[in-house]
């Protein structure tokens, strides 16, 4: 996520928005209320319609665009800005924002707080950039910051070898359902891919209303 993040208001001239555009070295920027919460988003598109003559792509809250927006009518960014506009919070994982921006066309995401505020800005090169660290650095995180800091018990028993950004987990743990925490937690490290699970149990805690016995003959 980029934290410093160039934004219009929707007041702002088709003028100010192609230089912010030009200098912010970005191909679009969340509009933002005066309580810097995101309204719409502009884009390089959008300015090429203005120019170009093109129908207006601004959208309703159906999602219906809005073609009766005469082009001498549209000077500011509050005309060219495209909404509603999609939006994730920080805690959101990668596959989640690379999901919406994929399913929604787009190329950047504002980021909200629980206010409701512009946090931050992510884009599709932010998706891309956690693919460019080294399996070795992945690997020493999955390690240190989920075996031995998050799960103590399991860690003498599990390993982790990382390749092409794919981890693959071994060993043995007490609890079955310790699996699923492991695998999930591996998730959420930059720059895995996916998550192999080749782990063991010796006790079968998800299996309900059965006594320690009854597991042992199962």
């Amino acid at each position: 996520m980029t934290r410093d993040v160039a934004t219009a208001t929707p007041e702002a001239s088709v003028k100010d928005v192609a230089w912010s555009l030009l200098y912010n070295k970005v191909s679009a920027l969340p509009v933002v209320d005066p309580h810097h919460r995101p309204v719409g988003m502009v884009s390089e598109t959008d300015l090429l319609r203005r120019l170009t003559g093109l129908p207006n792509s601004k959208a309703d809250s159906s999602g219906q665009a809005e073609s009766d927006t005469a082009i001498s009518e549209v000077t500011t960014a509050g005309d060219l800005m495209t909404t509603p506009v999609w939006t994730v919070h920080p805690e959101y994982s990668l596959a989640t924002a690379a999901r919406m921006l994929s399913e929604h066309g787009i190329g950047r995401l504002p980021v909200i707080d629980a206010s409701g505020t512009l946090v931050g800005v992510v884009s599709r090169s932010d998706l891309l950039r956690p693919l460019l660290r080294r399996d070795e650095a992945i690997q020493r995180e999955v390690a240190l910051a989920v075996l031995d800091r998050k799960l103590e018990d399991a860690a003498g028993n599990v390993s982790v070898t990382v390749q092409d950004g794919v981890a693959t987990l071994r060993g043995s743990v007490q609890k079955k359902s310790t699996i699923d925490a492991v695998v999930t937690l591996c998730q959420y490290v930059e720059g895995i891919i996916e998550v192999k699970s080749r782990l063991g149990h010796m006790e079968d805690d998800l299996v309900k209303n059965s006594s320690p016995e009854q597991n042992e003959k199962k």
